[in-house]
């Protein structure tokens, strides 16, 4: 059972642009692989703001990526939005502080 996933979990702040600090946790099963990036970043809400996050590995297809604000609780309004993922990258615009996002697909 013990060999049935790896779990990683590292800095991978030099991976994402515009950003201040960014962790990732990457779950493996067999060739599934689920990526979850935390991102902080003291950028202020603006659709113009962007931050393209490079992942860790290529996915051998187009990956299911969700997104989630971290900061529903500030007087800010936000709806920040992913443009069209790739194999290697995805870019996020319209956040204000920090955000999570999850990626989903084969390596």
């Amino acid at each position: 059972m013990e060999n049935l996933f790896r779990v990683e979990n590292k800095d991978v702040t030099s991976r994402v642009t515009n950003c201040k600090n960014a962790a990732l946790k990457k779950i493996k099963i067999d060739r599934l692989c689920i990526m979850q990036f935390i991102i902080t970043s003291e950028a202020a809400a603006s659709i113009n703001n962007k931050c393209t996050i490079y992942f860790d590995e290529s996915f051998t297809d187009t990956p299911f990526v969700v997104l989630t604000d971290n900061n529903s609780g500030t007087n800010q309004v936000t709806s920040p939005s992913l443009d069209w993922a790739e194999t290697t990258r995805i870019t996020v615009s319209n956040f204000a502080g920090s955000f999570t996002l999850m990626a989903i697909g084969y390596i």
